[in-house]
């Protein structure tokens, strides 16, 4: 009967938030960045966050909101190699203000300028959802412990098999029982993610969890969005961040590559020959050396953790690239971030498939 009692007063100390605001959506932009073409893929949720690419450099680079209190849309880039930084304004649906490029294939010297970028109708439409959650323990056990839980994404809007594939990611990625109510089996499935937080907090004694503090507290976040598109493929992007105690969070992402024509969704070996997946590991190694200026000798000599190159099954496809995307850990330090590893179709074309040289 305590046991009882002391988890309804739980549910009445729990403070709870599900939010779906009208103002979130998500839409792709194009015009002149520092006088250069370019594409952006935003979002809006708690935060505006997205992937820009450049025409003569179509690689996707991840871009964020790195000041929320600013009256200002300050977004930058986390690749350590490639950096934009845009700061600006809406007026009307146009974004528009000042940017700072360094992207050495553009350029050798640091890009300063305007930026202008206007929603763009070749890009496939999409609504936006988030829902996020939030609770604390009862403060009769003295402890500052909170749950923050987050998640968002894209929803097709017409009936399409590029929709269908989108819908059947979405319910794969978020593990939903349907995709009918998209934002509302996402609060279901964050409602069981907070109770499971409360019940394994619940589960210790109140000594315990008066001296464990903080450490129990769980912040977990996950947003599908879009990284690229051309007119025969679209690249998701799955980020998710977690952070369970510890000295930092962790995070990952994950690809799907879809091709639209028929809304299937690529795996590297749609992409290569049997000669190029034979290959490769090699190929992928030879475009580390270059990306990174790593002299002749092993990997594990020159900042990597592997002695050869894994092959990720996080890819997209660009016009110009095939990229592949590692997360921390995987091939180099947590303090390096994601690494983005591009390899230039007119170099490794002999081992591309027909349909993707």
């Amino acid at each position: 009967m305590k046991r009882l009692f002391f988890l309804a007063a739980t549910v009445l100390f729990c403070q709870l938030l599900f939010a779906q605001t009208r103002a979130s959506f998500y839409n792709t932009f194009s015009g002149k960045i520092c006088g250069h073409d370019a594409v952006l893929h935003l979002s809006y949720t708690n935060s505006y966050k997205g992937y820009v690419w450049f025409k003569d450099y179509k690689i996707p680079l991840q871009l964020m909101q790195t000041d929320t209190q600013s009256d200002s849309i300050i977004l930058g880039t986390t690749d350590i190699i490639n950096s934009v930084s845009l700061n600006g304004v809406f007026k009307g649906d146009v974004y528009e203000g000042t940017s700072v490029v360094i992207i050495p294939h553009l350029s050798n010297t640091e890009l300063s300028g305007e930026f202008l970028l206007k929603p763009d109708g070749f890009y496939t439409p999409y609504l936006q959802t988030f829902v996020n959650s939030e609770a604390t323990l009862p403060s009769k056990l003295n402890s500052d412990a909170t749950y923050n839980g987050y998640a968002a994404s894209i929803i097709p809007i017409d009936k399409s098999v590029l929709s269908t594939s989108v819908n059947n990611i979405i319910q794969k990625t978020f593990n939903l029982k349907s995709t009918n109510n998209i934002a509302w089996e996402l609060k279901d499935s964050l409602t069981k993610s907070r109770k499971m937080w409360l019940n394994n907090c619940l589960a210790m004694s109140a000594e315990d969890i008066k001296m464990m503090g903080m450490s129990l507290s769980e912040e977990m976040s996950e947003d599908l969005s879009v990284m690229y598109e051309d007119e025969k493929t679209i690249s998701l992007s799955d980020f998710i961040y977690s952070y369970t105690g510890g000295a930092h969070g962790n995070y990952s992402t994950s690809v799907y590559t879809i091709r639209k024509s028929d809304g299937k969704v690529l795996t590297v070996s749609d992409l290569f020959t049997k000669d190029g997946m034979n290959r490769l590991s090699k190929l992928l190694e030879t475009a580390a050396r270059k990306q990174f200026d790593v002299p002749a000798g092993p990997l594990e000599d020159n900042g990597f953790f592997v002695k050869q190159m894994p092959v990720s099954k996080e890819f997209y496809i660009t016009k110009d690239y095939v990229g592949f995307i590692y997360n921390p850990y995987e091939i180099k330090s947590f303090a390096e971030g994601t690494i983005n590893l591009v390899m230039p179709k007119k170099e490794i074309s002999q081992y591309l498939k027909p349909e993707f040289k």
